[in-house]
């Protein structure tokens, strides 16, 4: 989910941009029926570099529209980033340019299991400018 907690855990009403399927049916009647899943040893990312930030968590503080956090969250996943420093530079003050271009940062390969994720389409580019999308 490229934030701090456990999503499962989390109000489902928050993350409505996340695509639909069995686990967020499973999450919604978590979150209505005020269940919690105890999940003992699960793995949490954390932040790699002092006073990173966990890019959902940015993006659903900047009043981004609910359409704008889906594709934000689409272009995170197809970049396989969860944190900021997952695609800046490691002085932390600028963006890869690969990354602003939409392209996975070479030679930075994730161990995670991630969801095939295509690039998103040029006409989804949320920031107008049409850079970072083919």
């Amino acid at each position: 989910m490229g934030n701090s907690l456990f999503f499962l855990n989390q109000p489902y009403e928050q993350f409505t941009w996340v695509e639909q399927g069995w686990v967020t049916s499973m999450w919604e009647y978590l979150s209505t029926s005020n269940l919690k899943l105890v999940y003992p040893n699960q793995w949490m990312p954390s932040r790699p570099r002092l006073h990173d930030i966990f890019l959902m968590e940015f993006f659903q503080c900047s009043k981004a529209t609910q359409k704008e956090l889906e594709i934000l969250n689409k272009s995170r996943i197809y970049l396989q980033a969860i944190t900021l420093s997952d695609i800046a530079s490691t002085d932390g003050i600028t963006i890869l340019p690969s990354a602003i271009q939409g392209h996975p940062t070479v030679g930075c390969h994730s161990n995670l299991d991630w969801p095939h994720q295509g690039r998103p389409p040029r006409q989804a580019c949320p920031c107008g400018n049409n850079t970072y999308y083919h």
